[in-house]
């Protein structure tokens, strides 16, 4: 959804994966380059199907989904990031928040970027919040560091 743009979203999954191919676990997973079957909102309730065959076929266990897809059948997580769209009562009907509805009711676990965004989960979603919820703020990059002495004089 962010080819050739690249968003916060995706900027966090890029990092995420950077450090998953460093952790010893890091054989054991299978990431899913859409390619031909790029996600497609309008979409997404046979896009639930398509992911739980993929899973099928490659004996997948846990499904991390980098928005809001998830697998029909098995168990999934998904990162919440924001709730703007409920906050400015924008229309939740659409395709996209509809899907974000679902992959909530779906997964098995959450994580949060934040504890307020855990808050407004609990918030918006008053029925889920007996889910499993976890908070890993977002960081900045190890390319980020304090300036030497040097740089400050200059």
């Amino acid at each position: 959804m962010q080819q050739g743009r690249p968003a916060g979203i995706s900027r966090v999954w890029l990092s995420l994966l950077n450090e998953l191919s460093k952790s010893s676990i890091a054989d054991k997973v299978i990431l899913l380059n859409r390619g031909v079957n790029e996600y497609d909102q309008n979409s997404f309730e046979s896009d639930s199907l398509y992911l739980q065959n993929i899973i099928d076929k490659n004996g997948g266990g846990l499904f991390l989904s980098t928005y809001y897809t998830y697998p029909e059948n098995s168990p999934c997580s998904i990162i919440l990031h924001d709730f703007t769209p409920e906050a400015m009562s924008l229309d939740l009907n659409h395709p996209e928040w509809r899907a974000k509805q679902k992959a909530i009711q779906k997964c098995s676990t959450l994580f949060s970027v934040s504890e307020a965004t855990k808050n407004d989960f609990s918030k918006y979603y008053p029925e889920q919040v007996l889910k499993d919820i976890t908070v890993i703020p977002n960081s900045t990059s190890a390319q980020f560091v304090p300036p030497s002495i040097w740089e400050k004089i200059i």
